[in-house]
């Protein structure tokens, strides 16, 4: 596979379904800003102490070929996709939540990120998939076509990441 084949040279990029659209739409917006956590998760997963951190994190990474898939499907074209997340893979989410919740002593206030060098990784992971589901919710308006579960998924995982965080804090 070619990695620079210059079709973008315009400003434009191909979506999975084949169009073309400019680089700043809200499409590209979206998808590009997961593929951004998705990459700070990763830092985040290297450098986790905790096994379950680094299980957790790679499940989601796994996860976001999905979402970003979907992202970059028209949804006149979302019948070429072979994989959508669904209510399993947010209820998966929403049980590592609980779980975490239960284990650890979370405190009632505000914390401030820095504890460890791998908690503040997964804190700054946190502040991207928020940013995230930001684009993604002014597409899913502006725009339609994302899945109510995709949005769902997009939801937990500040939650979970911030979780993940917390956990790599009490390691210390």
């Amino acid at each position: 596979m070619k990695i620079s084949t210059g079709t973008g040279d315009k400003g434009t990029t191909g979506l999975y379904s084949g169009q073309r659209i400019h680089k700043f739409d809200l499409r590209p917006e979206a998808y590009g800003t997961i593929d951004e956590f998705g990459s700070f998760l990763g830092m985040a997963r290297s450098a986790a102490k905790s096994e379950k951190a680094r299980n957790i994190s790679l499940y989601i990474q796994e996860n976001l070929f999905t979402v970003c898939t979907e992202l970059a499907t028209l949804p006149e074209n979302r019948g070429m996709i072979k994989k959508f997340i669904t209510d399993k893979e947010v209820k998966q989410l929403e049980a590592w939540i609980d779980e975490l919740e239960t284990e650890l002593n979370l405190p009632p206030v505000f914390i401030i990120p820095g504890e460890t060098f791998s908690s503040s990784v997964f804190h700054v992971a946190r502040t991207v998939i928020r940013r995230a589901e930001r684009k993604v919710t002014k597409l899913s308006v502006k725009e339609g076509g994302v899945s109510e579960e995709l949005l769902k998924f997009i939801n937990r995982l500040s939650d979970l990441v911030y979780l993940l965080a917390r956990l790599e804090e009490s390691l210390k």
